[in-house]
């Protein structure tokens, strides 16, 4: 499935689970931030408690 990154929607719907692969292709002129700020979210576990 391919999802637009600047929709938290989007991500969510992926329903990805814990060692799940996926592939994050940024692009544009804040592609540098917007490639740490997903990959934060993503290693944070989306602030969710355990």
């Amino acid at each position: 499935s391919e999802i637009d990154g600047k929709s938290i929607l989007g991500i969510l719907t992926l329903a990805a689970v814990k060692g799940s692969q996926i592939t994050l292709i940024v692009s544009g002129k804040d592609q540098a931030t917007a490639l740490k700020a997903l990959v934060a979210l993503i290693n944070n576990k989306f602030q969710e408690e355990e």
